[in-house]
């Protein structure tokens, strides 16, 4: 559903016009904040603080053969990773650097069988 929308750089994208898009972002940046709150608050999750964070993206519903897929999560995985100060459109990552390390990717997905055009997640 996201990707169509993604267009040909953060900026331009129509991505974060998506109410489900910005639903799942809300939702990450309170789990973010929930366990970092930053500004010397307390962690209400305090054994979590030094766990790094994962960030949830289902591509399980992605068609594999859409136009311009691999182009187009490659992108998405780099707004994503971007913060907004900088053209993305993470907040996780504001000024954050201690916390852009600890961020990764959980990825949930379901590979075609026989496909010979599958994602190299490694690019």
């Amino acid at each position: 559903e996201l990707l169509p929308l993604v267009g040909n750089d953060c900026q331009m994208s129509k991505v974060n016009d998506n109410e489900s898009f910005r639903k799942y972002m809300d939702l990450l940046v309170a789990l973010e904040r929930w366990v970092r709150p930053g500004w010397g608050l307390r962690s209400v999750a305090p054994a979590l603080a030094d766990v790094p964070f994962m960030i949830p993206l289902d591509l399980s519903r992605v068609s594999w053969a859409e136009p311009n897929f691999r182009k187009r999560l490659n992108l998405f995985i780099k707004c994503m990773g971007t913060n907004a100060m900088d053209g993305g459109w993470s907040h996780l990552y504001n000024g954050q650097e201690g916390r852009q390390r600890q961020t990764h990717w959980l990825f949930s997905f379901a590979e075609p069988v026989d496909e010979k055009s599958t994602f190299n997640f490694r690019e």
